[in-house]
């Protein structure tokens, strides 16, 4: 017997809460009776995907803050030639895209107004400092 809807979407609710409060998968799986911290890990990864509940929005800024704190700190090492450095923003970048779910095509119909901020730049200035220079169009 497969559990009702809301029982899973309040569990992964939980997961996320948890996973706010800086407890570890392996916590999380054992604490709401996941098989393992894979099962957690994909709970939250899945309520993030939904954004469910206020603990997910919640959750995700916290996110974000901390990606933004490695940024500031790498970034001007990488416009300064830092290999290492442009290497950690790229990461960030990267992160900060799944994070807020920009790199999954929208299917709805709906229109939703929102904020474009282009990174383009900045991660054409990173690839530039790493030598893996995007080819001309």
């Amino acid at each position: 017997m497969t559990p009702h809807v809301a029982e899973v979407e309040h569990r992964r609710e939980r997961a996320v809460r948890l996973a706010l409060a800086g407890h570890p998968y392996d916590h999380i799986a054992t604490e709401l009776g996941y098989a393992s911290r894979s099962g957690a890990w994909k709970a939250v990864s899945r309520a993030l995907r939904g954004r469910t509940s206020d603990a997910v929005d919640e959750y995700r800024s916290m996110e974000i803050a901390r990606l933004e704190a490695l940024n500031t700190i790498y970034y001007p090492k990488a416009m300064k030639g830092d290999r290492h450095a442009a290497e950690m923003c790229l990461k960030v970048i990267s992160a900060e895209v799944k994070l807020l779910g920009l790199d999954t095509p929208n299917t709805s119909d709906e229109r939703v107004e929102s904020i474009v901020i282009s990174a383009e730049q900045p991660i054409r200035d990173l690839k530039k400092l790493l030598g893996a220079e995007d080819e001309p169009d």
